[in-house]
């Protein structure tokens, strides 16, 4: 690439990359999140288990 590229590229990037810090599910609370997010954890450690891996 040529250099004209690259200097609307990498500020680009860099101010896009952190637009979105935190996401927010329209249907779902917090608690609600952390209660899928830790069934899942659940169920990951439980097939890891299985496989003798720990």
């Amino acid at each position: 690439m040529n250099k004209r590229v690259w200097w609307w590229l990498v500020p680009a990037i860099l101010l896009l990359g952190g637009c979105t810090t935190t996401y927010t599910h329209p249907t779902k609370s917090l608690s609600q999140f952390e209660r899928d997010r830790a069934e899942c954890e659940r169920m990951a450690r439980k097939k890891l288990a299985a496989r003798g891996i720990t």
